[in-house]
């Protein structure tokens, strides 16, 4: 099963997660893209997870690649 942006988040307390907040949520509904294919793509390209829940995003995956990730965003 590979990673997507529907996939349930992991455990909170992980540490190999990050947590970005966005104070406009229609900006990032913009952001993600129609069917969050933004984010999809952003998943592929760096080998991350990203999960939206509201204006929250999270992303899990390797220290290098949750950073690059959230330059993007």
């Amino acid at each position: 099963m590979g990673i997507s942006a529907l996939t349930p988040p992991l455990d909170a307390a992980n540490p190999l997660q990050s947590r970005l907040e966005f104070d406009d949520n229609r900006l990032l509904v913009d952001l993600c893209g129609e069917y969050d294919r933004n984010l999809v793509k952003l998943e592929q390209d760096l080998g991350v997870q990203v999960i939206r829940r509201g204006n929250i995003l999270h992303i899990m995956g390797e220290a290098d690649a949750r950073e690059r990730a959230t330059e993007t965003l």
